[in-house]
């Protein structure tokens, strides 16, 4: 600013500006002057932000999964069912039972009729109609358990109508429950009547359902030439799985005579086509009984094989049955081959292995007596305990 005075002054001593220009400029510096100090003391200000006005959030009660509206709790009271707690309103509204249903059950009168009944009632849909409809039928005092059964087996009212038109009156809710159980219908009756079964009893029946017998298995084994098959028959029949297959199995294998009683027989033991045909091959003479007889004893046709691999000749169905039963293996007999006996039989075989007589037994035999040592004496050496015969003893033999 002192500069700028100085200018003014010299342009004042050389005439340039009037004395009253002077005053005005210098009088303009001086206020200038006056500005830049104050505007150097001052302290900033920092704008305030706006100050905007908050309402507290109201506080939400925690979420209830088991929130029972009052008007829901109000229409199931007014049903008839007053007084419930929250856990059993809970439960019903859950399996959307609603007023008009509880009031339509309520109507029935039915014994011991509470909200656990209510609530398997609604879980099966058992609806009020369905259960006044068994109701008119009269089988009985219904129970809680009956109707929660009859609604699960989808028995219809219907079916027990049309049984009793098929003569069937003498039906009680438990047989109609069993035939519901095992899918007994009307039809089914219907068809094993004009079968010729006319005079079956429930239990008959139901027996029937319970082993998945139907008419048209009957059909088919009654073509098959077995004559007029008794109930039991035809159930043991399904209870062993006999097939028509398996029957004409056994026709074709030769047993064309075979019995009703021989059939089921072989269904007990499993005798299937397979195996049957498998031993008719190994001995084409073979009776029913004792292929009957081979499966019992487990003697399969691998064993079978292996045994007549070995060319005994006296080896037959009977024979083999006994090798099995006395536990004679494949390794028994090679290890007893390599003795070589002259007189190694089936026969013989089977009373070495009664007799326990050992391979290494029988080696040890053979170097002591060389070859006067038979099977038939090797097993007279081991039934008078001569563990280490002598050459004498072995003379005597």
């Amino acid at each position: 600013m002192n500069s700028e005075r100085d200018q003014v002054l010299t342009m004042l001593a050389k005439g340039k500006i009037t004395v009253q220009d002077a005053e005005l400029l210098l009088d303009a510096l001086k206020i200038g002057e006056k500005r830049e100090q104050k505007n150097e003391t001052a302290v900033p200000q920092t704008p305030k932000a706006p100050q905007f006005v908050t309402q507290p959030r109201p506080v939400r009660p925690p979420h209830d999964p088991r929130y029972i509206t009052p008007a829901y709790a109000e229409a199931i009271a007014d049903a008839g069912l007053p007084n419930l707690s929250k856990d059993q309103l809970w439960r019903l509204q859950m399996h959307h039972v609603t007023a008009v249903y509880v009031r339509n059950l309520l109507k029935l009168n039915l014994p011991e009729l509470d909200i656990e009944s209510i609530i398997q009632f609604a879980i099966h849909h058992i609806q009020p109609e369905y259960i006044a409809d068994f109701q008119a039928l009269k089988l009985g005092d219904l129970t809680i358990n009956d109707i929660v059964r009859l609604g699960v087996h989808h028995v219809r009212p219907e079916m027990v109508r049309e049984l009793r038109d098929l003569g069937m009156n003498d039906l009680d809710i438990d047989a109609v429950i069993q035939l519901g159980v095992h899918h007994v219908r009307p039809e089914m009756v219907r068809q094993l009547r004009d079968m010729g079964f006319n005079n079956l009893s429930i239990q008959q029946i139901v027996q029937l359902g319970v082993h998945d017998v139907r008419p048209q298995f009957i059909q088919k084994l009654r073509e098959l030439g077995l004559g007029e098959l008794s109930i039991d028959q035809v159930v043991q029949f399904s209870i062993h799985n006999i097939q028509p297959e398996m029957i004409h199995a056994l026709h074709n294998a030769g047993f064309e005579q075979i019995t009703v009683d021989e059939i089921i027989h072989c269904g007990i033991h499993d005798v299937r086509p397979r195996f049957l045909h498998k031993m008719r091959h190994f001995f084409p003479n073979i009776g029913l009984d004792r292929i009957v007889e081979m499966k019992i004893q487990d003697v399969t046709p691998t064993y079978a094989k292996e045994m007549l691999a070995y060319g005994f000749p006296d080896l037959d169905s009977r024979r083999l049955v006994e090798m099995r039963i006395h536990g004679l293996t494949p390794a028994y007999i090679a290890e007893l081959n390599e003795v070589e006996f002259s007189d190694l039989t089936a026969k013989n075989l089977i009373q070495l292995k009664i007799h326990g007589v050992t391979p290494r037994y029988a080696r040890k035999m053979r170097e002591v007596y060389g070859g006067e040592l038979t099977a038939v004496k090797l097993i007279k050496l081991w039934i008078n305990g001569e563990i280490v015969p002598t050459p004498q003893k072995a003379q005597s033999l």
